[in-house]
This record gives C-alpha cells, structure tokens and sequence, in this order.
C-alpha cells in the first residue's frame, strides 16, 4: 500500500506513546480541526489576504506535522508565504482539501493493518 504521504515512523512513535484508541482519537480531532483551517483558508483565499493566508498556513501545517501527513506539511509549508492572486490561492485551497483527504485516508488504513 502506497504511504508516501506519511511519517510513519513519527505515527508508530506516536501510536507506541499513546496507544492506537488515543491516537485515533487525535486523528478525529485533527480531522475535525482541519476542516476549520481549510474553511479559513478559502475566506482568506477569496480576498488574498496574504497575512492571514499565511497565519492559517502555519497553523494547519504544525498540525499536519504533528500529525505525521508529511506531504501535507510540506506543501503547506511551500505555500504559507505565497502572495498569489486570489484565483490562484483558491485553487490551493482545492488542492489542500485534496492533499488532505488522501493523507487522512492513508493514515486510516495505515492505522487499521496495525
């Protein structure tokens, strides 16, 4: 099965500290929190307002970090000081949406063969 958008090394770490009930129950707070932070994303996307684009970036990307979605996390990390338009910055936000629901698909399955 195809994990390239994982840390699995961070999430096995995480699931070994925790316990797979604990961390499971931080991957739906996460989910949860996510979808507040790609709503921000597409209100400040729509205007390009580039300070808070950048504020809801950094946030969501130490989320993702700490959630071990390492190509979420990079890509957010490669947007989070972008001054593009307000198309373009949309078009992110579709792209983010996307990202994230693989990597959260990939982390479920990863989390269900343990």
């Amino acid at each position: 099965m195809n994990m390239d958008n994982l840390n699995t090394q961070l999430i096995n770490e995480y699931v070994q500290a925790l316990g797979q009930d604990v961390f499971i129950q931080t991957v739906e707070l996460y989910e949860q929190q996510a979808q507040a932070y790609l709503h921000q994303l597409g209100e400040v996307a729509k205007i390009a307002d580039h300070v808070q684009w950048q504020l809801q970036c950094h946030a969501m990307k130490s989320a993702a970090g700490n959630m071990g979605l390492q190509q979420l996390h990079a890509m957010l990390s490669s947007l989070e000081h972008s001054q593009e338009t307000a198309l373009q910055l949309t078009q992110r936000v579709e792209q983010l949406t996307q990202l994230n629901q693989q990597s959260l698909q990939q982390l479920k399955q990863w989390l269900a063969q343990g």
